[in-house]
């Protein structure tokens, strides 16, 4: 069988050293293509400043390389090569000179600067949740070229399938400089291709160890053991995932595209796979690696095959999550007087979900009783006597009233809908509910409230508000030298001739609202008049929604606040 060549870059005049990274690495271009190129050698120093040698480096980035492109996924092209004899792998510049690479740890540093968060220290800051963030927010573009499918359209789409692949090869190497963003000079985004997969295929085995497992009767000993320890660079709850367990979590947040990544995964031949690896010449990989390699990669994918049950019944459950309803508990501090996101209430799969977020860290906050475990998340089939006790019994006339003005009917009563409109409030305590924005089936940002300050206004605006009608839309005002609160938002009638002052925002959503308002990738948004009930109390009287469309860098309630809590 032909094998792959091995190209000799040793006539190669040097451009230029790569300093990431703690291989040997340097950029040339070759004269014969005009090519510019990174060669990586497997030869580096330890911590000790000893020379030595990472062997099998160079194959298994080959490997990982073919195994990619048969399954579709965008990376970096690479083959064998040699330097002053060190050996390595070459790969084109996968950059325009124009573009710029973002890897991950500054894309982590920014997106912690977005959520106000503290990093932790070294790779425990790649949590998943945050990486997830950074692709569906910042990143956003699949890699240049990419040819959208039914399922795979976008940066976390194809992200997955890197993960994937990690799983095969048992990659435990992609850490927070091993995923990165190309930047072009417009500004636009887009994932880099995968990249960097040496550090797999249990390359650094020797070859007793290797033939040892693999003929070995303690199946503690074999290697559908020994694949099962391969650990990422990815982090959930502080805890450290194994591949496979990334690629699920990930995947988890799309489970159609995790689908779509295994049914490619279950065309794969295994005869493929064996090519591959054969056509590595003997010189520089032995045939206890090759046979070691090969039993890696089958059995890694038959355990990956055996995760489509897992996506096909998040799917099956897909319906039921996008209906899920989520309000905050947010609580007033009485040092100083402002408002904390403490807890937060969903319901779904006919069953109330409540967990503390990170504002309950807060050192005046008491957790509720009999919920004083912060870091627990406390299930029940009813709604948890704290949200009961705020709202108005169903047996009390006021009940239908208080229905009826917040537009919501008792045949199909919404709870967690009432109480994120009514607010819930108490005048014996310090505790508001607030509702999470929904995202609907348009992909648009939208949230109910009533208007706040209508006791304030003077008789004529009263008598405005007195005559508004259903649907009609209103207009937004940035009050930036409000003496009161300097992100208020006021809401007034669009006439023509002469705005009048109806009310104002709700404090909470001012933020959400200004960070909308101010986005240039803003393409519409609109207030309008859900209902006006005029006999109501002030505080109930005006209720409007507040509808946009969701830019694609837009993360609502962005502070590290209303994140769960974690010990």
């Amino acid at each position: 069988m032909e094998t792959y060549p091995i190209i000799d870059i040793s006539s190669q005049d040097i451009d230029d050293y790569e300093a990431m990274g703690t291989k040997s690495k340097f950029w040339y271009t070759d004269p014969a293509d005009q090519i510019e190129y990174i060669f990586k050698s497997i030869h580096t120093e330890d911590k000790q400043g000893t020379p030595t040698i990472r062997d099998g480096e160079d194959w298994s980035e080959k490997i990982a390389c073919e195994i990619a492109s048969l399954l579709g996924i965008p990376h970096a092209h690479y083959e064998l090569a040699v330097h002053n004899g060190e050996r390595g792998t070459r790969s084109p510049n996968f950059t325009k000179p124009d573009e710029n690479l973002v890897f991950g740890n500054h894309l982590l540093e920014r997106i912690a600067t977005t959520l106000a968060t503290a990093l932790e220290k070294g790779e425990r800051c790649q949590r998943i949740e945050l990486i997830s963030i950074i692709l569906d927010r910042i990143i956003v573009n699949p890699p240049c070229g990419w040819v959208s499918t039914t399922n795979i359209k976008d940066a976390l789409d194809v992200f997955i399938g890197y993960l994937l692949l990690d799983t095969i090869i048992s990659n435990q190497d992609r850490h927070s400089q091993n995923w990165a963003m190309i930047e072009d000079k417009k500004g636009n985004n887009y994932l880099s291709p995968s990249f960097d997969h040496g550090a797999s295929l249990g390359r650094n085995e020797s070859d007793k160890v290797r033939l040892e497992r693999m003929q070995s009767k303690d199946i503690g000993r074999q290697v559908c053991t020994y694949v099962t320890k391969c650990k990422s660079h990815f982090y959930f709850n502080s805890k450290k995932q194994k591949t496979i367990d990334a690629f699920i979590m990930m995947g988890s947040n799309r489970p159609n595209a995790a689908l779509e990544w295994l049914n490619r995964l279950s065309t794969l031949n295994p005869e493929d796979i064996v090519d591959i690896i054969d056509a590595i010449p003997s010189d520089i990989m032995s045939q206890p690696a090759k046979l070691f390699a090969i039993e890696m990669i089958l059995v890694n994918m038959a355990r990956l095959l055996t995760c489509k049950d897992i996506f096909i019944a998040t799917i099956k459950k897909t319906r039921e999550f996008l209906i899920m309803k989520s309000v905050y508990v947010i609580w007033r501090d009485y040092e100083g007087g402002m408002w904390h996101p403490v807890a937060r209430l969903t319901y779904g799969q006919h069953e109330y979900r409540f967990n503390y977020t990170k504002g309950a860290a807060n050192k005046n906050f008491i957790p509720f009783p009999r919920m004083t475990d912060k870091t627990k998340t406390y299930l029940s089939t009813e709604l948890f006597s704290f949200f009961k006790n705020r709202m108005i019994p169903s047996n009390r006339p006021e009940f239908k009233k208080m229905l009826q003005w917040s537009g919501l009917h008792s045949n199909d009563l919404d709870e967690l809908a009432l109480l994120g409109i009514t607010g819930g409030a108490r005048k014996t305590d310090q505790f508001r509910i607030i509702s999470q924005p929904e995202v609907t089936s348009n992909g648009e940002f939208k949230v109910r409230f009533f208007v706040n300050g209508i006791s304030h206004l003077k008789e004529e605006e009263l008598n405005r508000v007195q005559n508004l009608a259903e649907n009609e839309h209103l207009y937004l005002v940035l009050e930036d030298n409000n003496e009161f609160d300097c992100n208020a938002i006021l809401i007034t009638t669009n006439e023509s001739e002469k705005e009048t002052k109806v009310g104002y925002c709700p404090k909470y959503f001012n933020c959400d609202f200004r960070t909308l308002l101010a986005n240039p990738k803003l393409n519409k948004y609109e207030i309008t008049v859900v209902k006006i009930n005029h006999s109501a109390p002030a505080q109930f009287r005006l209720l409007c929604e507040f509808t946009s469309s969701w830019p694609k860098k837009f993360i609502p309630m962005v502070s590290e606040d209303y994140l769960a809590y974690s010990a």
